[in-house]
C-alpha cells in the first residue's frame, strides 16, 4: 500500500489505518474516503477487501454467539417490546410542514432517511435543525414505528448511579443482565468514564451528556439521532464515537465539526429556505457539489437576464415602428412567457480582527502550578508566547486545558509567574453563556467600552457580521452572543488571543470565518480545542495536556492523530 499513500502528506496515518479489520467494502470507503482520491480509494478497497471476505466466516460465528439484544428505553419514551416494532426501518415523508411557535422550520418539504445509511444534517444556527430531530423522534408525519433514540446536548439528573442507568439489573434474568452491564462498562470506559458507580446527580453538563451517548449507543436503536455529540468530548472520545457510529445500522447527526462529518457522512441533508436537500457523499463532497450547483445557479442567472435584457431592448427600440409591430408582439410574448430566474442565494459573512501593533515577545510564564482538591492539575510549566505564534492545546476533558489558560489570563490563581507584554484578551465559553440577559445589546457594549457612539458600535459589531442594537442579549442565538464576544474583544485591540473552545455553538459557516479571521490575525492565538479541522486549518504548534504537563507534538496533527488512533 506504500505506494499508494507515499503521495500524501498524512501517509504515516493512512498505513495505520489499513492495518485494521474491516466488517465491509462499506466501511473500508468510509474510513478512506476523506483523505484520497478515486482512482486511489479503488485500489484501497480492492487490496483491503481480501481481508473482509476472510473475517466474514469468523464474524458469522461471532455474531450466533452473540445474545439477543435487550431494549432499555428512556424514562420519557413509552416503552416497546422488540416485536412492536415495524420491520420497514426506511422513513420517506412527503410535503410535510413543521412549525414551531410560529416559525416555520419546513413547508411542503420532502424527508427521506433509508435504513443503514448515516447522514450529516447542516443548516445555519437557529434554522430549526434540533426542532427537526425533535420532530422524528415523536415519529411525527407517520414515520414508521422503529425504534427511535435522540441525545440532546441538555444537562439532566437522575438519582441514579451512571452503569445502573445505562444498563439497569433485570432481576428475573440476572446473568443477560451482566452481560449487558459488561458491554455497557466498556463502552463508559472508552467514553472516560474511571468510575461507573458515581451518582448521575454528581456529574457536570459535559459528563452527563456522555452518558446520554453511551447509553443511546448501548441500546442500538434503528435509527440513532444526535445533536452536536462532538460538542463537549475531547478529541479521544470524538474518534472512539467516530469508530463506533459506522458500525450502527441508521444514524442522523447535527454537528459542526467538519472532521466528523467527513468520518462518517455518507450523506448530507441541508436544510435551507424550509426544505430539505439531499447531497451524496461527507461533507467535503458537499461543498464540492454545492460550488459547482451554485455556479450552474449563477450561469444561468446570467443567461435568463441577458435574454430579457435584450428582448426589452429590442422592445423599446421598435415599439413605435408600425412596419416591426407584429415582430415587437411576438418579442412581449417571448419575454412574458419566459421564466424569472432570482439571482442565487449567497450567504458570506467574515470576522475581521483589527491591525495591531505586537512584539517578539507577548507573554512568558514561570513554573506554573496548580492543585484542586489535593489533586495537581499543572505541573511547574513554563510557556513563552511569541509573536505570529499558532499554538492549540488539546487533551482529555479534566487534563486541565483550560485552567492554564485561564492561569494565562489571570483568571486563576496559581503559584508561579506570568509576565504578559502585550494586550492579552481571553475568550471562553462560560463568557458567552453569562452575558446579562436582561440587559439590550447597545447598552451592554456602553457598559463594557464606555463608548456611547453608535456609529463605533456598528462600525465594531458589523465586523463580525452581527446586525443587532436593541435586543435584548436574551433574544440572540448562541451565535449571535459569540459574535457579540468576539466583537468586544476585538474593540480593544489585543495583539494575543486565548480561545477556549472557540468553535463550540457555532455553525460551519461562522467557524470558517473565526479560521480565516485568525489566519491574518496580526498577532498571536493560543486555543484550547477538539475539533481537528479547525487546528489542522490555523495552527502550527499543537501540545497535549496530560498528567499536569504539555507535551508537544513536532509532527503536529498527522502525529496527533496517530497517536490517538493508536
Amino acid at each position: 500500500m506504500d505506494d499508494i499513500f507515499k503521495k500524501y502528506t498524512c501517509k504515516a496515518y493512512l498505513q495505520k489505518l489499513s492495518q485494521k479489520t474491516f466488517k465491509s467494502e462499506k466501511e473500508i470507503e468510509r474510513t478512506f474516503k476523506p483523505f484520497v482520491n478515486e482512482e486511489d480509494l479503488i485500489s484501497i478497497i480492492d487490496k483491503l477487501s481480501v481481508k473482509v471476505e476472510k473475517n466474514d466466516d469468523e464474524e458469522e460465528k461471532k455474531e450466533k454467539k452473540t445474545d439477543p439484544f435487550k431494549s432499555i428505553i428512556y424514562e420519557e419514551e413509552e416503552e416497546q417490546s422488540a416485536d412492536e416494532y415495524e420491520v420497514n426501518q426506511d422513513i420517506v415523508c412527503r410535503n410535510i410542514d413543521l412549525i414551531r411557535d410560529g416559525k416555520v422550520i419546513l413547508k411542503d418539504a420532502d424527508l427521506k432517511i433509508v435504513q443503514n445509511n448515516i447522514y450529516g444534517l447542516l443548516g445555519k444556527n437557529g434554522i430549526g435543525k434540533s426542532t427537526l430531530l425533535n420532530a422524528i423522534r415523536k415519529k411525527n408525519w407517520g414515520i414508521p414505528n422503529i425504534k427511535i433514540r435522540l441525545v440532546k446536548q441538555e444537562h439532566f439528573t437522575v438519582e441514579k448511579s451512571i452503569i445502573d442507568y445505562v444498563a439497569p439489573i433485570n432481576k428475573e434474568k440476572e446473568t443477560d443482565s451482566q452481560i449487558q452491564r459488561n458491554k455497557a462498562a466498556k463502552i463508559l470506559e472508552n467514553f472516560g468514564f474511571n468510575d461507573i458507580n458515581k451518582k448521575i446527580s454528581e456529574l457536570s453538563g459535559g459528563w452527563c451528556c456522555r452518558v446520554r451517548l453511551a447509553k443511546a449507543i448501548f441500546e442500538e436503536p434503528d435509527l440513532l439521532l444526535l445533536d452536536e455529540p462532538t460538542n463537549m468530548l475531547d478529541i479521544e472520545s470524538i474518534l472512539y464515537l467516530i469508530d463506533v457510529i459506522k458500525t450502527m445500522k441508521t444514524v442522523l447527526v447535527v454537528s459542526h465539526d467538519r472532521f466528523f462529518l467527513n468520518e462518517i457522512s455518507e450523506y448530507i441533508l441541508e436544510l435551507e429556505d424550509k426544505k430539505l436537500k439531499e447531497w451524496k457523499g461527507n461533507y467535503d463532497s458537499y461543498v464540492e457539489l454545492k460550488k459547482i450547483n451554485e455556479d450552474n445557479l449563477e450561469k444561468q442567472y446570467k443567461k435568463n437576464s441577458q435574454d430579457r435584457e435584450h428582448l426589452q431592448k429590442y422592445i423599446d427600440k421598435f415599439r413605435a415602428n408600425a412596419s416591426r409591430a407584429s415582430m415587437v408582439q411576438s418579442k412581449i410574448k417571448v419575454l412574458d412567457k419566459l421564466e424569472i430566474i432570482e439571482p442565487p442565494k449567497k450567504s458570506f459573512f467574515s470576522f475581521k480582527f483589527d491591525s495591531v501593533e505586537t512584539k517578539p515577545l507577548l507573554l512568558e510564564a514561570n513554573n506554573l502550578s496548580v492543585s484542586r482538591e489535593g489533586r495537581e492539575i499543572l505541573k511547574n510549566i513554563s510557556f513563552k508566547i511569541k509573536d505570529k505564534d499558532r499554538i492549540v492545546i488539546i487533551g482529555e476533558n479534566g487534563a486541565g486545558k483550560s485552567t492554564f489558560l485561564k492561569c494565562l489570563a489571570n483568571e486563576l490563581p496559581c503559584s508561579g509567574d506570568v509576565i504578559c507584554h502585550g494586550r492579552l484578551a481571553y475568550y471562553a465559553q462560560q463568557h458567552v453563556d453569562n452575558l446579562p440577559y436582561d440587559m439590550n445589546v447597545f447598552d451592554f457594549w456602553i457598559k463594557k467600552t464606555g463608548n456611547e457612539a453608535y456609529s463605533d458600535f456598528k462600525k465594531n459589531t458589523s465586523k463580525f457580521g452581527l446586525n443587532v442594537k436593541n435586543e435584548k442579549i436574551q433574544e440572540l442565538s448562541g451565535g449571535q452572543k459569540s459574535k457579540l464576544t468576539f466583537a468586544l474583544i476585538n474593540y480593544f485591540k489585543p495583539n494575543l488571543l486565548l480561545l477556549d473552545e472557540p468553535t463550540n455553538h457555532l455553525d460551519i459557516e461562522m467557524i470558517e470565518a473565526l479560521s480565516d479571521a485568525i489566519k491574518i490575525f496580526e498577532g498571536a492565538v493560543v486555543a484550547v480545542s477538539h475539533d481537528i479541522k479547525f487546528i489542522e486549518t490555523c495552527f502550527t504548534d499543537l501540545y497535549e495536556c496530560k498528567d499536569g504537563n504539555l507535551i508537544y507534538f513536532k509532527d503536529g496533527l498527522d502525529s496527533l492523530l496517530l497517536h490517538k488512533f493508536y
